[in-house]
């Protein structure tokens, strides 16, 4: 009984770290500067997209030739965390990654549509200092409300016009955001 202990102690804590998944900083341990910027690059890609991420950094690797042993044993080590904890759970395990999926890009519970919440950095094309501030200020706190894509963009267009800093670029700017380019 002690061992049955152990097992379900043990299978906490990769739960929990199932939840947190694997995340970008995870990729720093990679000395090779051009593999970490590749590795990273597909991670956020992969995290965009709502695909696996430990194959896409995986795929992206090999590709260029920089799959080496550490960056094996790191993305090994998120793996075999998921495979231990998917004997007993096999059945959430989906339900968990699609609720992940969810709580990052929230639109995707919204009309089919919808376009995931675009990153801050699109923001940076706004030429006025101020302007784009603002404009940023609006976006954190749409995105700490979990908004939508569409309702963080009607919130910029408000915003900005009431600070009267919406100007003909800035709206070419939220109307690519709105379209999605």
């Amino acid at each position: 009984s002690i061992s049955v202990k152990a097992e379900s102690v043990a299978e906490a804590p990769f739960s929990t770290a199932q939840l947190k998944e694997f995340d970008i900083k995870d990729l720093n341990v990679l000395e090779d500067k051009m593999a970490r910027g590749t590795a990273k690059k597909a991670f956020i890609g992969a995290k965009r997209s709502g695909e696996d991420k430990v194959e896409a950094v995986r795929k992206a690797l090999t590709e260029i030739g920089k799959f080496d042993a550490a960056a094996e044993d790191l993305l090994n080590s998120f793996t075999s965390a998921a495979v231990e904890t998917s004997d007993p759970v096999a059945a959430e395990k989906p339900a968990e990654s699609n609720e992940a999926a969810a709580a990052e890009p929230p639109t995707v519970v919204e009309p089919t549509g919808d376009l995931p919440l675009f990153e801050i950095a699109e923001l940076n094309g706004i030429d006025d200092k101020m302007t784009r501030g603002i404009a940023k200020k609006i976006f954190m706190a749409g995105k700490r409300a979990e908004k939508t894509r569409v309702e963080v963009i009607a919130d910029l267009r408000a915003g900005l016009t009431e600070a009267g800093k919406l100007d003909d670029d800035t709206d070419g700017i939220l109307n690519n955001l709105e379209s999605g380019n």
